[in-house]
Order: C-alpha cells, then structure tokens, then sequence
C-alpha cells in the first residue's frame, strides 16, 4: 500500500525519443543526487513531451526535493519531541548547556512550484490516486493542515465520480480501489491525530463526514467522528456517531469500547457493564480481561 502514496513516486517512462529514455536519465540523476541533471532532463522532457504524466510527477519530485532544507537549531531546553536526533552540548564539566538538532524546512517559493506541477498532472489525470495521494503528503510533510484536508476530501469526491476505478503509475488499474483509497486516508487521519493539536479535530471530523456522505456503511469513520468528540469530552455528540459504527460492526472492541467509556463518563454504569459484557462476548482474551477488570471496578 505505501507505495502509492509514497512522496517520491515510481519513476518509469518509456521514451520513444531515444535509446535511453528521459526517464531513466531522471531516475539516475535522482539517484546520484545531480540536480542540474534532474534539471536540464525536465528540460528537455517538457519539450519532447510536456503532458506525461510521469513528467508531471517528476517535476514535483523535482520542486519539493529542492524546497527542503535541512538547518541545525540549537536551544537552551530540550526539544518536545523527545531525544531522537538531539545532541547535548556540554561544557568542560560535562554539564549540560544546550541542545542541537537538525530540522528540515520548507523554501515556499518552491513549495508553489511543486505544487504547480502536481496540479497539472492531475487536470490531466484526475484518477491518479498516486498524484492525490502524493500532493496530501507533502501538505503533511510542510503542515499545512487545510490544504492537507481539503486534499482529501477532494479525492473522497472524486471516487464517486469516477466509481474508484483510480490508476497509478504508467495509468495501470488499481485493484480494490475503493479500499486503498480508504486505507490510505485513515493512515492520514493518524497522521491528524499524532500531531497532538486539538485544533486539528474538526479536520478529521470533516474528513470521516465526507467519507460517510459517500459510504454511510464505513464504520471507522462513524468511529473517528465519535473519537473527536470523546477527546473533548462532548459526550452528547459522541455517542450517536459511535451507535452507528456499532451497528455496522458489532465485533469491532474499540468501538464498543469508547461506547462503554461514554457512558461511565456519563456516570451510567449499567449500560457501560452492558458494553464490556460485549467485549467479553466477542474480544481476544486480553480484551475479555480489561473488560472484567473494569466491571469489578464499576460494581
């Protein structure tokens, strides 16, 4: 699956104009790091044939390759990311004094290019879901949150225009299209939830309200909706959404679960020991073991 929605897609060309096709003459450059390879070979492939789709694909690898930066921050606390790619500086007592860390930022100048590009290429091909999924990621990669969701949700729209019968690279067919798309979009709604900002809630609720505007019988969106709720604790709103996700699968544990910790937060426990009885009926034994546990705490 991540292939489709890697940033760097899959560089494949077959060139009629020569014996060595613009296309590898890219994917050596871009492995060899040349850019004025990748330069000059854009060049030359926009005027041998300019409406490619891999062309397009290139050029915004191309433009968002160039917009990243890397620089080296140096603070007086540690990052709130944690340890990982942080260096302590220490004094000749070996104390502490400050903290490195290189991070990459984003020339926007070529962020609009690479942008640019990429909404070409899918004027051209709008059912290539490798082209909607790459632009999502690097709105992701920058944090721009709205363009990021509204990315999405454009997708979301488009797969009932055109019945999920999206393409990847070269214009191949992708089987079970629906699904990947869905797959996908919820690995993207994680990415939502692990950026910690609360305000970026009602970017997945509007995300998983386009996915069940279209597929009403998806029901890890009825469940993200309920989860936006419950993390702010707006249990009236979370319950209905959460209802419905168990009306579709009944056997799904986390569902069941927020449904059980709705009502012990709205202090009714009966029907909150009604919910982990069903845990019990249908989950693995350490489900069947939280749920116990968590009826004898509630007696």
């Amino acid at each position: 699956m991540k292939q489709y929605i890697s940033l760097l897609f899959a560089l494949s060309f077959a060139s009629q104009i020569s014996a060595q096709s613009l296309e590898e003459k890219f994917d050596h450059f871009w492995k060899t790091n040349d850019t004025l390879g990748l330069r000059l070979t854009l060049e030359e492939w926009q005027t041998a044939d300019s409406i490619n789709a891999e062309y397009y694909t290139s050029l915004f690898n191309y433009y968002f390759k160039k917009a990243s930066q890397e620089v080296i921050v140096v603070s007086s606390d540690l990052p709130i990311n944690g340890n990982e790619g942080v260096y302590a500086l220490k004094d000749s007592t070996n104390a502490t004094k400050g903290y490195m860390q290189t991070q990459t930022s984003f020339a926007p100048q070529y962020i609009e290019l690479a942008m640019e590009a990429i909404d070409q290429g899918i004027a051209h091909y709008p059912n290539r879901l490798d082209m909607r999924f790459g632009k999502t990621y690097a709105y992701g990669e920058i944090e721009d949150w709205g363009n990021f969701t509204t990315t999405i949700i454009e997708t979301i729209k488009r797969s009932k225009q055109n019945d999920n019968q999206w393409t990847t690279t070269h214009s191949e067919a992708i089987s079970d299209g629906k699904n990947l798309m869905l797959s996908t979009i919820q690995d993207y709604q994680a990415k939502l939830y692990d950026a910690q900002n609360d305000s970026l809630l009602t970017n997945m609720r509007d995300i998983a309200q386009a996915v069940v505007d279209i597929y009403p019988n998806h029901a890890v969106s009825w469940a993200n909706i309920a989860a936006t709720y419950i993390i702010i604790n707006d249990l009236d709103n979370a319950l209905p959404p959460s209802l419905k996700a168990e009306e579709i699968d009944p056997t799904d544990v986390i569902v069941l679960n927020n449904i059980a910790q709705i009502y012990l937060r709205k202090g009714d426990n009966t029907k909150a020991t009604e919910y982990l009885n069903k845990i019990i009926e249908v989950g693995n034994e350490e489900d069947k073991r939280y749920a116990r546990g968590l009826i004898e705490k509630i007696k």
